[in-house]
């Protein structure tokens, strides 16, 4: 057993002046240009993910409106256990205090409010988290001040955390930067200390085997040692790596390699934005899938929140039917895990998707 985020509200948020929005287990978002598809995405942003940064943009304004700095945007979240009126174990912990009850059914939720207002200490606009002892009736929700004096904590974010896959994702660019989802999944390749050892002896005679044997390398190692003379120190000495020495050190020059039919295969950063953007959507589906699995065997909270913007943008049409169903495979087998299904956010702008059971108009 494992949550659901059912609703969502936004008040005086971008382009949403007053919305209350129903979400599904899965959401697929169509509208129009300008509708506030991404805005959406972007609320569950500042809901669940730390760190972000807001500014004046994300409070709304009405036509000719200037901004006063005491206007306010909130986002509240209501969270349910999936299947039964209470919360499962771990994430009854979890939650503790910010636990409530609706006092008709006695079904156990948690409600988190968001509010992007301007810090005059700081001179900007920033993120304040609470949670609300009840879940107001629409018109009582700018108004409404019954906060649980337990605080949202860090963990109980990185128990849901938000995955953001923009138009402009680029598997090229992740790749490269150790901290995105790339990074943290090759990070750690998970081996004995008795097989990096083997491994990295291994990799040294390589290293060794190849300087050797070029004759150019040879050269260059030869003339860069004459440092220990520069620096009268006959302990100094300078290597060449062709190839990582340190398994630690492998993730730096990983590369994915795709090849089509009978063609000889090449780097995925010679490859066009379709496939590099298909390929991020199936590697950040790889990671999640890797750590659940890691917070299913620690017995620890793990509800991820998947936001994709126009997965089909860079697609040949053909693929786009493909790239879709995937997504959806990918919602369908979340359920076999007993932690939590995820959230999977997607918006699209070819409305033939729209015979999907999982539809929100915008």
């Amino acid at each position: 057993m494992g949550i659901v985020i059912s609703r969502i509200r936004l008040r005086n948020f971008r382009s949403y002046k007053n919305e209350d929005i129903e979400i599904p287990s899965n959401g697929l978002l169509i509208g129009s240009n300008n509708a506030g598809k991404t805005t959406l995405l972007r609320a569950f942003q500042v809901a669940f993910e730390r760190g972000t940064r807001v500014s004046s943009e994300d409070i709304y304004l009405k036509k000719d409106e200037k901004l006063s700095i005491d206007k306010k945007a909130i986002i509240d979240v209501l969270i349910k256990p999936d299947t039964e009126e209470e919360f499962d174990d771990i994430w009854f912990e979890l939650f503790g205090e910010l636990r409530s009850e609706d006092p008709d059914s006695l079904n156990q939720f948690v409600a988190l409010r968001s509010i992007i207002k301007f810090n005059l200490l700081k001179g900007e606009y920033d993120i304040e988290r609470k949670a609300l002892t009840s879940w107001p009736i629409s018109e009582e929700v700018e108004d409404y001040k019954d906060y649980s004096r337990s605080r949202v904590t860090d963990r109980v974010l990185q128990s849901i955390p938000v995955f953001y896959l923009d138009a402009k994702r680029d598997i090229s660019s992740e790749m490269k930067d150790r901290y995105s989802y790339w990074g943290k999944l090759v990070g750690d390749v998970d081996l004995s200390e008795e097989n990096i050892s083997d491994f990295e002896k291994t990799l040294n005679q390589i290293n060794e085997d190849i300087i050797e044997n070029s004759t150019v390398l040879k050269h260059l190692s030869k003339n860069l040692n004459l440092i220990s003379k520069t620096v009268k120190s006959e302990q100094a000495q300078i290597s060449i790596n062709p190839v990582s020495r340190k398994i630690r050190d492998l993730s730096r020059g990983m590369d994915i390699t795709y090849r089509d039919q009978e063609a000889e295969g090449f780097s995925i950063s010679n490859h066009g934005m379709g496939t590099r953007s298909w390929i991020t959507f199936l590697t950040l589906v790889s990671y999640i899938e890797w750590k659940t699995n890691k917070m299913k065997e620690d017995k620890t909270p793990y509800h991820p929140i998947i936001l994709l913007e126009e997965p089909e943008a860079h697609l040949h049409p053909q693929a786009q039917r493909k790239i879709f169903n995937q997504i959806k495979s990918v919602a369908l087998h979340k359920t076999n895990y007993r932690l939590s299904k995820w959230l999977i956010m997607v918006e699209v702008t070819i409305t033939e998707f729209s015979d999907s059971v999982f539809i929100i108009h915008i």
